[in-house]
């Protein structure tokens, strides 16, 4: 569900966009007249973690081989576009933008991810030193062509807190 309010904090729109599975989307990206979805090919096991079987953290996993799927919504209401991109997460976007008939956007792109792999209650040092594989990516959409182009900008791992 999509919701946009106004700068007064009332309702505009409540928009449904269907999707074939629950993935797991932690940011998206906003320019002047799109919504960007990156749905990922992790899922999230819902009965493990509302029986407790497992935390939200460790409900999530990867699902190898798969692409991940981009939404590309219209922030006016018209027909979304999806898209396909190489398989991995982005945890984190940090700019997003229009350039003529393309949208441009940075992430820091992991190949995968696996719940499990953070524990919330370790010392927040411990944690730093087992930072995410994140690596900055640019991400090209030619909207015409119906393209996902990527490319790493640069060779270390980031991740926004730190």
């Amino acid at each position: 569900m999509l919701y946009r309010v106004d700068a007064s904090g009332h309702l505009v729109e409540r928009r449904f966009l269907p999707l074939d599975r629950l993935p797991f989307v932690h940011d998206f990206v906003l320019t002047r007249r799109f919504a960007v979805f990156f749905l990922p090919p992790v899922s999230f096991d819902v009965p493990r973690a509302v029986l407790g079987l497992a935390s939200p953290v460790e409900a999530l996993r990867h699902e190898r081989g798969r692409p991940t799927q981009v939404l590309v919504v219209p922030r006016d209401g018209g027909p979304l576009r999806p898209l396909e991109a190489p398989g991995g997460f982005v945890i984190h976007f940090a700019n997003g933008y229009e350039e003529g008939a393309r949208i441009v956007s940075d992430g820091a792109r992991m190949a995968g991810f696996d719940g499990g792999t953070l524990d919330v209650r370790e010392p927040a040092a411990l944690r730093r030193e087992r930072s995410f594989d994140a690596t900055p990516t640019r991400f090209t959409f030619a909207l015409a062509r119906g393209a996902v182009d990527h490319a790493a900008l640069g060779e270390h791992h980031v991740e926004l807190p730190t």
